[in-house]
């Protein structure tokens, strides 16, 4: 049994890691292209993906090459020119809540999710916690639950204040 699993393991092969295609792949399917043949005839011959062959097909008629686009890689986030704003925005409304922030930036022309938002604040490590009916004590929590609508921690009308 034990012999069994040692040799499993050992068969095990690595994961692939995908990798673009060579150029000399993409050059020859242009080349077929440009010589007459249609592109699903290419790709055929060439034994590639029929909408591979297009998308290389396509960026070769814009760019004019067939270089494989950047892989992976960190990406900058969206709100990165706009931190400043958001940082400011938060001191001044401490209570707002994230989907409150999002529709701020919304009205700014800046179109984000929530949890884009989140890993901004927890990038820039801020925690913001909203808690909206907040129940402090015993007596509270057996009161009808309609008499606690609109209220806060501290127990203030949210629509007063």
């Amino acid at each position: 049994m034990m012999e069994e699993r040692k040799e499993s393991q050992e068969n095990r092969k690595e994961p692939v890691i995908p990798r673009a295609y060579s150029i000399d792949l993409r050059e020859r399917l242009v080349r077929t292209v440009e010589g007459g043949m249609s592109v699903r005839q290419a790709a055929c011959q060439l034994m590639i993906d029929y909408s591979c062959a297009l998308k290389w097909m396509r960026q070769f008629r814009r760019k004019g090459n067939v270089q494989p686009k950047r892989q992976g890689g960190y990406r900058k986030s969206v709100l990165l020119p706009h931190t400043r704003w958001i940082l400011q925005h938060i001191e001044q409304k401490p209570d707002e809540t994230l989907v409150e922030i999002r529709q701020s930036l919304i009205q700014k022309g800046i179109r984000v999710g929530i949890a884009t938002l989140w890993r901004f604040f927890q990038r820039h490590q801020i925690s913001i916690k909203k808690r909206g009916c907040v129940l402090k004590n015993r007596i509270e929590r057996r009161l009808p639950r309609h008499v606690l609508v609109g209220r806060t921690i501290k127990g203030k009308s949210q629509q007063g204040n």
